[in-house]
């Protein structure tokens, strides 16, 4: 069966542990239980989940030994590890940090902020398991990629909205502060400098700073940044803040402990999300490339497609394949030549590129045709992502090299969704049959 995460519950706290995966599970996560510490190590180690959630009581153990357990093996150093607690403790949050766990939640907890806080560890676990499959790859080609060098971490970059918000610096003296009145102002900022989280007073009507998350979501930069809401509950409650896209929540005044532990888990996740974009990038060698359009090769995607298929299967993950086909590099080729045709081949696969995520993989197929891979994407999104990237194309006007008009580009699209029983070489099929005019 195909789910979209794997999650670990380690309590034996039975209401707890009930509650917790009957909310995960009403949203396509796997979530399995887990009473006892010995047996959580050793099925993390196996298994492999992509996020534990820790209970405060655990049989014959706890917490924090299990955190730290967990650090020291290298099979499940990387997998994050959620605490919840029964009640806020600015002391056991901070416990919770030092041990290098990657969040805290507080009971009650709805499904709206379970899901809001656990979908981008789920997508730090993806892109762990991109990478290496793309490092798999390149060392079945003879192809090494060096180990990235650890990038030094200089001051917390924070934006605070609100014409109050000078009283929230001396609560956060380590960081980089820059101030706005207003959500609009912001946006101005948010698009002339680089921040690693957004802290908002709103002490009125929250329209306008809803406004800005939404514009911030739908931003290929922003989409991932951090945005915690201080408000009065009167003006708005902590669950319609996380419906509008929100990642953290505080009545106003907020503690002011618990909200400097709360930027540091949100923002030492967004550097690693960040490490590995970067390693990602630094993985796409030019040895693993196709020349004439920046895509992966094919050779390379012979040689990826195997195991990512391989994975998917194993792990029940939903892996989409698309192919993208451009008729119209044909005509500008006998048109106006070789050198136009490939110009407009090398452009339309950088728009592909750019409008994927950066685990998204874009390989050239055939002549003028480029596979897509969209790992841990379900067929309805990886629809709405091929439509897209489609109907962007459709409507940009190519300007060509040598080619002294706007070229208008449609692409052919098919595309598929890994089933049971598939093998790569059935899913390419399957995708490219599906390729329509």
């Amino acid at each position: 069966m195909i789910h979209l995460a794997n999650i670990m519950i380690v309590t034996d706290d039975v209401s707890l542990g009930s509650s917790l995966q009957s909310k995960l599970q009403r949203h396509r996560y796997l979530a399995r239980i887990v009473k006892a510490q010995a047996e959580a190590v050793t099925l993390a180690a196996t298994s492999g989940p992509d996020i534990l959630l820790l209970g405060e009581q655990i049989e014959a153990g706890d917490p924090f030994t299990l955190a730290d357990r967990l650090r020291d093996q290298p099979e499940t150093a990387d997998i994050s590890v959620c605490l919840i607690l029964h009640a806020a403790s600015a002391d056991l949050q901070s416990r919770a940090l030092a041990c290098g766990m990657a969040d805290v939640l507080v009971l009650p907890v709805s499904e709206t902020k379970l899901m809001a806080r656990l979908k981008p560890l789920v997508r730090l676990a993806s892109m762990r398991v991109e990478l290496q499959m793309r490092l798999q790859a390149a060392l079945q080609l003879g192809v090494t990629v060096p180990p990235m060098p650890a990038e030094p971490q200089g001051r917390d970059r924070i934006l605070l909205i609100g014409t109050d918000s000078e009283r929230l610096e001396r609560h956060l003296p380590q960081a980089q502060l820059s101030r706005v009145a207003d959500p609009y102002q912001a946006e101005i900022a948010l698009e002339a400098e680089n921040f690693e989280a957004v802290i908002a007073l709103v002490d009125s009507d929250p329209a306008s700073f809803f406004d800005l998350c939404l514009q911030t979501r739908n931003n290929p930069r922003l989409f991932n940044l951090p945005l915690l809401l201080i408000a009065n509950p009167a003006a708005i409650d902590e669950e319609t803040a996380f419906r509008h896209a929100v990642t953290g929540y505080f009545q106003d005044p907020a503690d002011p402990r618990q909200l400097g532990t709360l930027i540091r888990f949100l923002i030492d996740r967004h550097r690693q999300r960040w490490a590995l974009s970067s390693a990602l990038g630094r993985a796409a060698l030019p040895a693993l490339k196709d020349i004439a359009t920046g895509a992966f090769s094919r050779a390379f995607l012979d040689a990826y497609l195997d195991a990512r298929v391989a994975y998917a299967t194993a792990k029940g993950r939903p892996l989409a394949i698309a192919f993208f086909r451009v008729p119209q590099v044909e005509n500008i080729r006998q048109r106006f030549g070789d050198a136009p045709a490939d110009h407009l081949r090398l452009q339309v696969a950088q728009w592909i590129t750019r409008l994927l995520r950066v685990e998204d993989l874009t390989a050239r197929y055939e002549e003028n045709e480029f596979c897509v891979l969209l790992p841990g994407t379900p067929a309805s999104e990886a629809g709405v992502t091929i439509n897209r990237i489609a109907g962007v194309i459709a409507y940009t006007d190519f300007a060509v090299r040598d080619v002294y008009e706007a070229v208008k580009v449609w692409v052919q699209v098919g595309s598929g969704e890994l089933r049971e029983g598939d093998s790569a070489a059935s899913l390419v099929e399957r995708a490219r049959q599906a390729i329509i005019g």
